[in-house]
């Protein structure tokens, strides 16, 4: 079995953290989500254990994420904007616990107005995805449902399990919505992970998902004809940037970032919030 070859690995804060072990037992945890790739349960109150199927698919994707975290996170670095990694252990990940997926937390918005913290997310999940590709890591499958908030209001990438990290393939892919038309279920690039990005800039400034309103395939002919939902973002500045992510005018997330900070962010700092968090 895959998971027999991870030995527990754990940065050096989390050595005195351990008595939680003696006494855990998955059926007496609280249930705290469900992705794709695992299931997630309460440890504490700052962390949580991401488990696996027993089969072989759960234990590659296993395999998978541990090799990513503990790649971000060798030699003690790590991103503010890249979930916390502390260990794996039985058949899980220890993480840090979050409050919800930045998707859940857009949904209780009224469609088309703006999160006050809009701004702060989209400049940290471009942040984290600078830290990843750096890392030799493509995400392969970004958006907003992989994204997650902590009690700090702070935005943090998660969700490695089946990524593209070096010369290893991934084996997931894209949201429809987060789907470069030309993507067609091959390896990720430089290129779909930006097109990816446009459309979690657009979430995160209209609060749902580029034509949420319509079904997969339709969506998908949209966008092979090049026919983006833009006039849905009233910012100039920001429709121009996820303009460019989806027509392929960037050639690395770097260059998002530092669009943010020669135009957008500053004409954002002084736009009037069109919404209350809640």
């Amino acid at each position: 079995m895959l998971a027999a070859s991870l030995q527990p690995r754990s940065l050096p804060r989390t050595q005195n953290r351990d008595e939680w072990k003696a006494n855990f037992s998955f059926a007496g945890s609280s249930w705290v989500g469900h992705g794709g790739s695992g299931s997630v349960f309460a440890i504490d109150d700052d962390r949580v254990i991401k488990v696996f199927s027993q089969d072989e698919e759960g234990q590659m994707d296993l395999e998978r994420e541990w090799m990513i975290y503990d790649k971000l996170q060798s030699g003690g670095y790590s991103s503010r904007n890249v979930i916390k990694f502390y260990e794996q252990w039985a058949s899980g990940l220890v993480l840090e616990r979050l409050s919800c997926t930045l998707r859940q937390h857009l949904a209780k918005l009224p469609q088309c107005t703006r999160a006050s913290s809009a701004p702060q997310w989209i400049r940290e999940c471009c942040e984290g995805l600078v830290y990843l590709h750096q890392n030799g890591v493509l995400h392969s499958d970004l958006g907003c449902q992989n994204i997650l908030l902590g009690k700090d209001n702070h935005a943090k990438l998660c969700d490695f399990a089946g990524s593209k990290v070096g010369d290893d393939e991934a084996w997931i892919s894209y949201e429809a919505r987060s789907q470069h038309p030309d993507y067609l279920g091959s390896q990720p690039t430089q290129e779909t992970e930006l097109f990816a990005l446009g459309s979690v800039i657009f979430e995160i400034w209209t609060c749902r998902p580029p034509y949420v309103s319509e079904a997969d395939s339709s969506v998908y002919q949209k966008f092979l004809k090049r026919d983006f939902p833009l006039s849905s973002i009233e910012d100039q500045a920001i429709q121009e940037i996820v303009s460019k992510c989806w027509n392929g005018v960037y050639n690395s997330v770097t260059e998002v970032c530092d669009e943010l900070d020669s135009e957008a962010l500053d004409s954002l700092g002084s736009e009037q919030v069109l919404s209350n968090e809640v």
